[in-house]
């Protein structure tokens, strides 16, 4: 049949004309380096993403928060008005609104280093391949 001709492997000896060794191995260098580089961001991006989950889960009530930051009196001022307390609790709502945005963010941020991190995988195996494959001549 015609169909079994393998087609990775040229008729002739030197159609396919692959980089030297030592070049192959500078490539597959600089891919562990990437690929290190691309586990350490997703690391980061884990821990990132634990700490906002964290800090959503541990909104205080609005009053403790108010209570603590000492620094700023307008806003003991607007806790002492009538209504404040109902604006401190809308301010909560939008900082959980916004971790919840930030969360979202970290999330697809992850995603694409894990993407990016198995494309490295596999640009990284095909070096492995041709540096094997040339070593072999």
């Amino acid at each position: 049949g015609t169909g079994d001709v393998a087609d990775h492997e040229p008729a002739v000896q030197g159609a396919k004309i692959s980089p030297p060794p030592h070049r192959l191995e500078e490539e597959v260098r600089q891919l562990k380096e990437q690929l290190k580089e691309s586990e350490a961001d997703r690391c980061r991006m884990r821990e990132q993403l634990a700490e906002a989950q964290i800090e959503l889960l541990t909104s205080r009530p609005p009053q403790e928060e108010e209570r603590e930051s000492g620094e700023s009196p307008l806003l003991v001022k607007k806790i002492a008005r009538p209504g404040g307390g109902l604006r401190a609790e809308n301010r909560l709502r939008e900082r959980l609104a916004e971790s919840d945005a930030e969360l979202t963010k970290l999330r697809q941020e992850l995603a694409r280093c894990q993407e990016q991190l198995s494309d490295s995988q596999k640009a990284l195996v095909k070096c492995m391949r041709d540096l094997d494959a040339s070593k072999a001549r």
